[in-house]
């Protein structure tokens, strides 16, 4: 070389987890509250290690942000991203003329970081430089295999001095520009070997020679052509010329007048004429498309003009009929850069006006492939750059969103286990983001090993966006809602297959259906139940039944609030009926645990106090025979919520209230039963005020399991699945890149 599947809940969308096993009977009814002993807690040391193993780390943008250049190599594109991935130090990327992205390497930092240049190929191996990185952390050249392995080929020793622009193959050797840096501090061009053995063959002075060399070199003949952007007799810049030994001429400088000045895109060579674009000047002042000859006579083909013509070109790319595509960096319709075509005469005309959501003009890198133009720009729905087709006629598709967490962020709401493998929702992220959602969630599948698949990228509208519950499945379909986004953006009810295939079967309206499901569904008698936290006829939630065909009904509106008002986001089924909880409401506005009927018959089983019973019961019940339980994220004996029981005649007892310290607090999720004993999570509470898995006797006695830090283990958890004797879970922030982990423990 030359020198666990938990989704983490939210304080408006808690979860509950399928029940492997129940608490064992016999081991005494509950009695009222206010009674008797005081539940005690076993707090243990704080234990990262014992029976924990985090399984996967939600990252936001790990396909990249900023992608520059793009290199078609067969019937794909191969691009770099300045920033972004797993390390937030750039990537590699692929992508099919589909839209179908893939990582194929991330820079760890040390040895690379921030490629500002696109990528060439040279015998099968792609090569390319970083800006930063390496044993001086200036900047690096690598070479990469389609397979992602990546080798470090040269080091840059001073500061300033590395490639900004992509490398440029002749005989077999590959030549790149530097912008700053040399022997005079204008820049260079050096030329090196696959081998790794670099040579530099031409130092620019900064005066009549040029300065700051920033675009690739375009070869003609044996000849290397570039642009600086600065220097030359009028210090407008210059086309220069450069033999492979490093003779070096000048071929044309710019003033700073009609002829343009400030190229600083690269020269495209067409029948013997190189063609360039000038980032000012011209007889409108906004820049040019010119062309000039090996002999310097040079020729405007096209001067801007500003407005919707765009202004300042820095782009250029051969058209397949003849002619050349290129970019503006703003103007047009909307302000943030055209597409344009023009011809060798001069006949110019823009074919599409970016608007910032589908691409923006500034460091749009275009490649026309058949009667297709392909492109990378910076906007886009996440503000971190778009690979977008475009036809002649200037019809634009996105086709992939840079940095929208393609991962999914926040994942929420309980795991189904289907054949070993974990499903469930994020409430963020994901790959698209459509109207006022930006990240709309997504559905990930992680097996026990922790390798994630995302099955599907909600988009917003129509087809749902932030599913905050669990999914159910049902004849190797997953069921499950949306909280926003739909035909009416109140939420959806949809069906998903394990092939990603979705389909909405229901959105809701408001009133009188009601608005923003946020929970799990639950089937009983072939249809699915859940409920919406808000809409209905007084805007405090409904329960609601909905078939696999779309078919969807109200089962009950809550009132005024003797009923309770704001559904958790959870039904459970016992003995025919179905039981839930609301929020708020009830006989002392601290929430309630109803049951009811499929045909709408409800009943309030026990309306909540506060002190010392708890309030504002989130999580839906686990039952065991006439006994359900449940968790209260706030009231109990210190106000950090507790853990209840209660007869499904209305007698309720405390088992334990949180004491907000060491044994945590506000537990947010549904409880599993494993083993004869309970299990939990709390939201927050623990020595890191991150959360804690918790393990309570139907006694009472409550020991801390897990503490969670943050990082790297998450922190908010909510959420338990049981599966072959492990808890599964999500926490909703923390991890890595602060969107949450999927974890495992053994108890």
């Amino acid at each position: 070389m030359t020198r666990f599947l938990v989704w983490s809940v939210t304080a408006v969308g808690l979860g509950i987890a399928l029940l492997s096993s129940a608490p064992a009977a016999g081991r005494g009814e509950p009695r009222a509250s206010g009674g008797g002993a005081r539940a005690i807690s076993v707090p243990l040391a704080p234990r990262a290690g014992a029976g924990y193993a985090s399984l996967y780390s939600f990252r936001g943008p790990l396909d990249g942000v900023g992608p520059v250049g793009l290199l078609q190599v067969g019937t794909n594109f191969y691009g770099t991203t300045q920033t972004g991935g797993s390390a937030d130090d750039g990537t590699v990327f692929e992508v099919s003329p589909a839209g179908q992205e893939r990582v194929i390497y991330v820079f760890p930092g040390a040895t690379g970081e921030y490629p500002l240049a696109g990528l060439t190929a040279l015998a099968g191996t792609l090569y390319g430089a970083t800006s930063g990185g390496g044993d001086s952390d200036n900047g690096t050249v690598f070479s990469l295999t389609p397979a992602g392995a990546e080798r470090v080929l040269a080091e840059f020793p001073s500061a300033g001095s590395y490639p900004a622009a992509a490398l440029t193959v002749l005989g077999g050797l590959l030549y790149g520009t530097l912008e700053s840096g040399g022997t005079y501090g204008d820049g260079s061009v050096f030329s090196l070997r696959p081998s790794g053995a670099e040579d530099l063959i031409y130092d620019f002075a900064g005066g009549r020679d040029g300065a700051n060399p920033a675009a690739p070199l375009t070869v003609m003949g044996n000849t290397l052509y570039g642009t600086t952007p600065y220097g030359g007799t009028a210090s407008g810049g210059t086309v220069y010329a450069l033999t492979p030994a490093g003779a070096e001429r000048v071929v044309h400088s710019f003033g700073t007048g009609a002829d343009g000045y400030e190229p600083t895109g690269p020269l495209i060579a067409a029948g013997g004429t190189l063609y360039g674009t000038t980032s000012a000047g011209g007889s409108h002042s906004d820049g040019t498309v010119f062309s000039v000859d090996p002999a310097g006579t040079e020729r405007v083909v096209y001067s801007f003009k500003g407005g919707r013509d765009g202004f300042a070109p820095a782009t250029l790319s051969a058209a397949s009929g003849g002619g050349f595509y290129g970019a503006t960096a703003s103007g047009g319709a909307h302000g943030d850069g055209t597409v344009f075509k023009v011809d060798a005469a001069g006949a110019e005309a823009p074919i599409f006006a970016f608007d910032g959501r589908d691409g923006e003009g500034d460091a749009a890198n275009l490649i026309a492939s058949g009667d297709t133009l392909y492109g990378t720009s910076a906007g886009g729905a996440f503000g971190r750059g778009v690979f977008f087709s475009l036809t002649a006629a200037g019809v634009e598709h996105v086709l992939h969103d840079f940095g929208g967490g393609a991962s999914g962020e926040s994942p929420e709401g309980p795991l189904v286990a289907i054949n070993g493998t974990l499903y469930g929702t994020t409430a963020g992220g994901g790959e698209f983001g459509e109207g006022d959602f930006n990240g709309a969630g997504s559905v990930i599948a992680v097996n026990p090993a922790g390798v994630p698949r995302i099955l599907y990228n909600f988009r917003g509208m129509p087809d749902g966006a932030t599913p905050e519950g669990g999914l159910v499945s049902a004849g190797g379909t997953l069921y499950g809602t949306t909280s926003a986004g739909g035909a009416h953006a109140n939420g959806t009810i949809f069906a998903l297959t394990s092939t990603g295939a979705e389909h909405v079967l229901y959105s809701f309206a408001d009133a009188p259906d009601g608005a923003n499901p946020q929970g799990s569904l639950t089937e009983l008698g072939g249809a699915f139940y859940g409920t919406t936290i808000d809409g209905g006829t007084s805007g405090n939630g409904t329960v609601f039944a909905a078939t696999a065909s779309g078919t969807e009904r109200v089962v009950h509106r809550f009132g005024a609030g003797a009923d309770g008002a704001g559904p958790g986001p959870a039904l459970i089924e016992a003995g025919g009926a179905l039981y839930g909880v609301t929020t708020y409401g009830g006989a002392h506005g601290a929430g309630t645990v109803f049951e009811i009927d499929p045909t709408g018959n409800e009943r309030v089983v026990y309306s909540f106090k506060g002190t010392p019973d708890g309030a504002t019961p989130y999580a839906g019940l686990i039952a065991s025979g006439t006994l359900l339980y449940g968790s209260t994220v706030s009231g109990g004996a210190d106000g950090a919520g507790s853990i209840f029981a209660v007869t499904t005649a209305g007698a309720e007892r405390v088992l334990y209230s949180f004491k907000n310290g060491a044994d945590g607090a506000n537990p947010t999720s549904g409880l599993v039963s494993l083993g004869g004993e309970l299990y939990g999570t709390t939201e927050n509470g623990g020595s890191g005020d991150s959360g804690t898995i918790f393990e309570l006797t139907a006694q009472g006695v409550e020991r801390v399991l897990h503490e969670f830090a943050g990082t790297p283990d998450g922190g908010g958890p909510n959420g338990l699945v049981g599966l072959d004797g492990v808890l599964y879970g999500t926490a909703s922030q923390g991890g890595q890149d602060g969107t949450g982990t999927v974890f495992k423990f053994a108890p």
